[in-house]
Formats: C-alpha cells, structure tokens, sequence
C-alpha cells in the first residue's frame, strides 16, 4: 500500500506582537530580570549630616532650619530616628563608614558657615591636648562643643592622613606649641 502523505494542518496565523516599547529592558538584559531599585532615599545621610550641623547652631530656629532645607517636620524626625539607628547599628559592629560620611558632610557644612573657625593651627593644638590628656578642656578652651570638637578631630584626623603636605603643616605647628 502506497504512503499517503499527512495532510497539511489548517493554520492559523498568530496574533501579531505588539512591538515593545522604547523605554522597555530587553527581555535578556539584566534590568528587565532585576527587581525595581528603591525610591531615592529622601534625605542621604549627608543632607541629613548638614541640617544637623546647621540645627547643633547656638539660637538656630528648627522650623526656619527645616524649611531652609525644603524639609517638613515628619520628614526630619523620620531621618533622625533612621540615621540615629543605623549609626547606633554600626556602632556596636564596630563599623564606622556611615559615621565618617556623617562626619565629613557634618564637618564641611559647619566649615562653609564658620570659615576661619578652625584649621592648622587649633587642629595641632587639639593633637596637643590629647597627647597631655587634656582633650575635652582644649575642646572648651577653644568654644566648641563637645561633639563637634570631636567630629572636627576624627575628620581632621583622616584628612591629614591622607594628605603629607597637610601633615607636615601639622607637625611644624606642632613643634611651635
């Protein structure tokens, strides 16, 4: 008995695809597979760092501080708590990279509003006062609270380390103590 063929199946043609859109991942790349970035943190720990400094100012009004920096009072308290938290986390797992982006951003936002306030020569002098173990009365001595003397020392501290001409600079007014 001959082979008979198989008849042709009746096709039907397939909906056509609706083109993909230009703001569309391609389907392989990496980006149409991951999931969606977090919204963009509404205040970094920099602007956070800078409010702060700016708040810390003897006679500093908050709400004209907060409105200033185009920030509302939820919005502030939520950040405090957040950061608060995250620099107390790090803290006890003996990190410090969160804490030294606050301090610099804090540091550099009080250094813009008080320019001459603080440089070579009070660094050394604060060297000076730890070495004798007189820190905190050198922190007073020179009118700064407590913890912007101490923000100013870890800062200062990093910048001459990673700079030798600054660190010579200290020595030398160090050696004129």
């Amino acid at each position: 008995m001959p082979a008979v063929a198989p008849m042709p199946r009746a096709s039907v043609p397939a909906p056509p695809a609706a083109a993909p859109s230009p703001l569309a991942p391609a389907p392989s790349s990496p980006a149409a597979t991951a999931p969606a970035a977090p919204p963009e943190e509404p205040v970094p720990i920099e602007r956070y760092a800078a409010v702060a400094s700016e708040l810390a100012e003897k006679g500093a009004v908050r709400s004209k501080v907060l409105s200033a920096h185009d920030l509302d009072e939820p919005t502030w308290r939520k950040a405090e708590r957040r950061f608060r938290d995250a620099l107390e986390r790090e803290l006890k797992r003996g990190e410090r990279a969160l804490r030294e982006r606050f301090d610099d951003a804090y540091v550099d936002a009080w250094e813009r509003r008080h320019p001459d306030r603080f440089g070579v020569a009070a660094y050394a002098r604060l060297l000076g006062a730890e070495r004798r173990g007189t820190l905190t009365l050198e922190i007073a001595d020179q009118g700064l609270d407590a913890s912007l003397g101490m923000r100013l020392k870890r800062v200062w501290q990093r910048r001459v380390a990673s700079s030798a001409a600054l660190a010579e600079q200290i020595e030398r007014a160090l050696a004129a103590l």
